[in-house]
């Protein structure tokens, strides 16, 4: 088990959410897995779904969430060498050797429903502007979203943030962290959520001190 970010004591959560007091290490590389807990209340038995998971633990979104919290779901990425390490350290979890931007999403997924969190990170970004677009979102709705941009390393991420902002603003949900940084100068990612499927109120503070930092560890946690 490798660990990305463990903090010390005195540390808390601005927002406390039932469980997070076991809580002293996070598996994400910028506290994706606490953000979700957070508008979530610490929420037990949730479901998620990657497109791009790479390893099962470190800088991995969703390990915490199944380790601490009961969560599953469906994990998707195109390297086959993957596998066996994900058996090994998280048999329950669906893990599905595929193309992003080929794989048919209604069939993977199977029934409409809600999902409590979408993790989208693959490369380059265009590929998962692409993914994004390519999932039946009317039959999916998903409580809170990370899509990473990429748009540090310009290329294509200016048009990749534009677009994929333009399509999920269209699909009624709302930014909450826009330009996530993971240190002070490379924005890289967007988190998103559903008003209507988190609690709003922490959603919504979040979103208004979001305009004078996008740290996620000054937004989310404290000293």
């Amino acid at each position: 088990m490798k660990t990305y970010n463990r903090w010390q004591s005195g540390i808390k959560f601005k927002y406390p959410f039932e469980g997070c007091e076991k809580i002293s290490e996070t598996h994400s590389q910028a506290y994706q897995d606490i953000f979700v807990l957070t508008l979530l209340n610490g929420k037990r038995n949730g479901e998620y779904f990657e497109i791009g998971c790479n390893l099962p633990d470190y800088t991995n979104n969703t390990y915490l969430l199944a380790k601490e919290f009961d969560w599953n779901g469906t994990s998707i990425d195109f390297l086959g060498n993957l596998e066996l390490e994900w058996k090994k350290l998280r048999p329950k979890n669906r893990f599905v050797i595929c193309d992003a931007l080929t794989v048919n999403y209604e069939e993977l997924i199977g029934k409409s429903r809600t999902i409590d969190y979408l993790q989208l990170d693959i490369e380059p970004c265009m590929n998962t502007l692409s993914a994004l677009t390519r999932i039946p979102h009317n039959l999916y709705r998903f409580a809170v979203i990370s899509f990473e941009t990429d748009v540090y390393l310009g290329q294509n991420g200016p048009y990749v943030r534009e677009k994929s902002r333009e399509f999920l603003s269209n699909l009624g949900y709302t930014l909450i962290i826009p330009d996530v940084i993971v240190d002070e100068t490379n924005p890289y990612e967007d988190w998103w959520v559903d008003l209507n499927l988190v609690d709003s109120s922490i959603a919504l503070s979040i979103q208004t001190e979001s305009k004078t930092t996008t740290h996620p560890f000054k937004l989310l946690l404290k000293y």
